[in-house]
């Protein structure tokens, strides 16, 4: 079991990188591409999985932060599988915290996820998440997952991100979850799960600079600029790159705030 861990500015193919029975863990500042494709254990790019109780606390315990997911993808089936399935291969996971009754709060902020074959930001059977400040993009390019989901999720939170679909796939998802908030997102080219929108969010076009190249920065002309809530749920005060977040009251959506 790890305890006070940080895993900061690695650059991952093969597996990826995993938690499993860890806590007060923060990876932060990594990119991880290309992994995933013939592991049989339905691994994705970062994976928290089953964190473990070090002491009681409800405050952050893991942090996922600043960054980037992208091409993880599984194409050899779950071994776990009763009909030979694909599974995973997520930007992001976090999974089955419920089962270890982890009481911890974790944080998956200022990442940039895109061209998973999973979903961006995939919440499974967990509690006390919050997703805030991603940029999701193209997303679930093998499996149906969507940009940013909750299944069998409580107490979660998805605030101030950016989930840019692919075309037909989905935005956000939700089911047989409780407690589970979205808002002050953009959402742009897929579906939103009737009533996860949020009163705050918007469907538009974040008009990334160049998206086809990596690069997720938002014009002067984007809606994505300072239509996030500006009291931040986190305390964290700078985006991907470092900059201040919080200029005249406003915050932008996504992992960049721009100056």
């Amino acid at each position: 079991m790890w305890r006070y861990a940080i895993v900061r500015y690695m650059t991952c193919q093969e597996g990826g990188i995993g938690l499993e029975r860890a806590d007060y863990v923060t990876i932060e500042g990594n990119t991880v591409y290309n992994t995933c494709w013939f592991g049989m254990y339905g691994n994705s790019g970062i994976s928290v999985f089953m964190p473990t109780n070090y002491d009681s606390s409800t405050g952050y315990r893991i942090r996922v932060t600043k960054s980037k997911c992208y091409n993880n993808y599984t194409q050899v089936p779950y071994i776990g599988s009763p009909t030979s399935e694909l599974s995973d291969g997520n930007g992001i996971i976090v999974d089955l915290t419920t089962s270890t009754d982890y009481t911890g709060r974790i944080l998956v902020e200022n990442n940039i996820c895109y061209l998973n074959g999973g979903g961006g930001v995939h919440l499974y059977k967990s509690a006390h998440v919050d997703v805030v400040n991603n940029t999701l993009y193209f997303n679930e390019q093998v499996l149906g997952y969507a940009n940013m989901d909750a299944r069998t999720v409580t107490d979660a939170k998805f605030i101030n991100n950016i989930a840019y679909a692919k075309p037909g796939g989905k935005a956000n998802d939700l089911n047989t979850s409780t407690d589970v908030t979205f808002d002050y997102n953009v959402y742009y080219n897929g579906t939103v799960k009737t009533s996860t929108g949020g009163a705050n969010s918007i469907t538009a076009n974040p008009s990334f600079v160049n998206a086809a190249a990596g690069d997720f920065t938002l014009p002067l002309s984007s809606p994505a600029i300072n239509a996030g809530m500006a009291t931040s749920i986190s305390g964290t005060t700078t985006d991907f790159i470092g900059n201040i977040r919080l200029k005249n009251g406003k915050v932008d959506c996504g992992a960049y705030e721009i100056n």
